[in-house]
């Protein structure tokens, strides 16, 4: 939809993510098939090292421009911006009510109260822990928010989602 729209107003897409070629949804064999991005000279970040000044840049600057578009669809087009928050949002919620990211889901709020435990008060650890028990609820008001300043964002921001490109490989 947002690159639709930018090849419509500017006559240039976004170009933020790889080709899909097939995808399938269907439980237990869910699968995204993308384009390889490494014969083009991409790569992963190594999560052990810290982001510098440059790749943080180039992130900021993605973002930047995924939300800048989000903005402009959801100003000029009103009526298919709709219609992205809830495609996405039915899937996340059903991402997230997988089994494997049930038991991510899961795992990360353990670590975050062993973490924390002793370090900050037990009504904030308590808040957290109902936070947690309604994790697919909040994500569904997620979806439904509806505001003039929402825009989409990147639902996954781990490190290793994203990839970058090097001339000098």
């Amino acid at each position: 939809m947002f690159d639709s729209f930018l090849q419509e107003k500017i006559g240039k897409s976004l170009n933020l993510t790889p080709t899909c070629h097939y995808a399938s949804v269907t439980e237990p064999k869910e699968y995204l098939i993308f384009e390889h991005l490494k014969v083009q000279n991409f790569s992963v970040f190594d999560k052990k090292r810290l982001l510098d000044e440059d790749h943080i840049l180039v992130v900021l600057r993605n973002y930047a421009k995924l939300h800048g578009v989000s903005y402009a669809l959801k100003d000029q087009r009103p009526d298919v911006f709709r219609e992205v928050p809830r495609i996405i949002g039915e899937r996340t919620v059903w991402c997230y009510k997988t089994l494997t990211a049930q038991a991510s889901v899961s795992s990360s709020e353990r670590t975050v109260m062993d973490y924390n435990r002793g370090r900050i008060d037990e009504t904030t650890l308590k808040r957290f822990e109902e936070v947690g028990s309604r994790f697919y609820e909040f994500l569904e008001e997620i979806a439904a928010y509806d505001d003039r300043h929402k825009v989409m964002v990147h639902g996954d921001s781990w490190l290793t989602n994203m990839q970058f490109k090097y001339d000098d490989l």
